[in-house]
């Protein structure tokens, strides 16, 4: 998620800072593709939604000219981030060079992963975890037989020096 989050600010930036926005008829087709590789890379799809909830950018090209009314963007057109589900959706304002209450939220961009690969992960590192802990408990218990044994030897060699006392 936060890593998402992070790429997620990253391109609202660029967007913002080229004027994305503003500039339909001319739009940036390196930061198209930029789009296209960061949605590609994480499994998933990124959407840029401008004031009137449409969406202008599109990284599957399915949805281009479209309206998109969610929850989370509503939220994020009021200036806020919002993960929910592997879905990051992050304001892109009008400047940068304003102060933040002052700026105007122009678009989203909307960040939609695929969860496969986080789940993937996921259960490699619970076998990892599983494995680690049978191999710590193994580990203990061997560790705790040893130091019964240092800590009962004393013991046993005054039984076994009683017992000589006692026979004579």
């Amino acid at each position: 998620k936060a890593e998402v989050q992070e790429r997620s600010g990253i391109l609202s930036t660029k967007l913002t800072r080229t004027g994305y926005l503003h500039n339909q008829d001319k739009k940036d087709n390196s930061l198209n593709s930029e789009l296209e590789i960061i949605a590609q890379s994480y499994h998933g799809r990124i959407l840029v939604v401008d004031q009137n909830y449409r969406i202008i950018e599109d990284s599957f090209h399915l949805a281009e000219g479209r309206y998109h009314v969610a929850p989370e963007v509503i939220r994020s057109f009021r200036g806020e981030n919002a993960t929910n589900y592997m879905v990051q959706t992050t304001p892109i304002y009008d400047s940068l060079d304003v102060k933040a209450e002052d700026r105007v939220v122009e678009g989203v961009l909307l960040f939609i992963s695929s969860t496969e690969l986080q789940r993937t992960e996921l259960q490699g590192v619970s076998e990892t975890l599983r494995i680690f802990t049978v191999a710590v408990g193994l580990l203990l218990a061997l560790l705790s037989v040893i130091l019964a044994s240092l800590i009962l030897r004393p013991f046993a060699e005054l039984r076994a020096a009683l017992r000589k006392v006692s026979v004579g």
